[in-house]
């Protein structure tokens, strides 16, 4: 992603969600090695209203995941992570947690990564560069989705049997 176009965008950021940021709940877990790329995508959700935790490696973000998995709904991850690959930490994630959302974002085409990995075990693929909105409106929209299967089963669980 080049981070000089990302930068120059973020000055003057015409993203609108701040009606929408303001309903979700839990931490966005971002999981990306590049520590500028993973402080940009920080700054952009904080600024419209999501709670972040960073990881630079797969194993950190499992381990971050691992702790906070009942609050963190949706994960934005690189493809490229250095020490661990992609689907070996999409599957691990699966394993503590089958209903939780992960965007896989990639500079790469994504019909090479198609080949490498199952894209149906990512909820979402955005293309690096990606614009800003696309990014955000694909947070909120698993957040949301997240949010309402949960709402779901706590009503189902209140109801009598």
């Amino acid at each position: 992603m080049p981070i000089n176009s990302l930068a120059t965008s973020r000055q003057g950021l015409s993203v609108d969600c701040s009606s929408r940021c303001s309903v979700v709940h839990g931490p966005v877990l971002i999981i990306e090695d590049d520590p500028v790329v993973a402080s940009v995508l920080k700054e952009i959700l904080v600024a419209f209203g999501f709670s972040v935790l960073t990881a630079s490696s797969g194993e950190t973000a499992l381990a971050l995941y691992n702790q906070s998995e009942s609050e963190i709904f949706v994960v934005v991850m690189d493809y490229s992570i250095s020490g661990m690959h992609a689907g070996q930490i999409v599957k691990r994630l699966r394993d503590m947690n089958s209903k939780v959302r992960v965007v896989l974002a990639s500079g790469y085409p994504k019909k090479d990564i198609c080949n490498d990995l199952n894209i149906e075990e990512v909820d979402a693929f955005i293309s690096k560069p990606f614009p800003l909105q696309a990014l955000v409106d694909t947070v909120y929209d698993l957040m949301s989705e997240c949010m309402d299967l949960n709402q779901g089963q706590a009503n189902k669980s209140n109801m009598p049997n």
